[in-house]
């Protein structure tokens, strides 16, 4: 944007220089004795312009605010083909993917070595965590028990 109007401040001496201004010859020359060609009239025609882009960006706006409460207003309906969705705040559901990760011992081991490189020594946080580890550990054991029945029934 800065260097825009940078371009604009060199270009637009040279096209009023050339473009707008008149010769002193064709001043003295004239009867109204104007320095500007009718040409200078692009300065107040593109701030008309300006405004009445501005007034129908204006409208426009209300026309799609109308339009927007318009739908908003509509009964579902079988005729409906998108329902309007509500900004109601959810508990967002955590994925599977998340819970994977939540329990996943590479994690564990970062998070674990992160903490001791700083001197601080945390086998199990709180009484929740260690309850877990000893139900995860009690399930791992018995998983490993019935790898070995079911290798001794082959």
């Amino acid at each position: 944007m800065s260097m825009g109007a940078s371009v604009g401040g060199f270009i637009a001496p040279s096209f009023v220089a050339t473009f707008v201004m008149r010769s002193p010859a064709e001043v003295d020359q004239s009867i109204d004795k104007r320095e500007l060609n009718p040409i200078a009239l692009y300065v107040p025609l593109s701030a008309a312009f300006a405004i009445l882009g501005l007034w129908y960006e204006s409208l426009a706006a209300t026309r799609r605010e109308k339009m927007k409460k318009e739908i908003a207003a509509q009964i579902a309906s079988e005729d409906t083909s998108l329902l309007p969705q509500t900004r109601r705040p959810s508990k967002r559901r955590s994925s599977v993917l998340e819970i994977s990760q939540e329990f996943c011992r590479k994690n564990e081991v970062g998070r674990r070595q992160s903490v001791e490189i700083m001197g601080v020594a945390c086998p199990f946080e709180n009484a929740d965590e260690k309850a877990i580890r000893e139900k995860l550990w009690h399930d791992k054991e018995e998983w490993a028990e019935l790898q070995k029945l079911g290798e001794e029934d082959d």
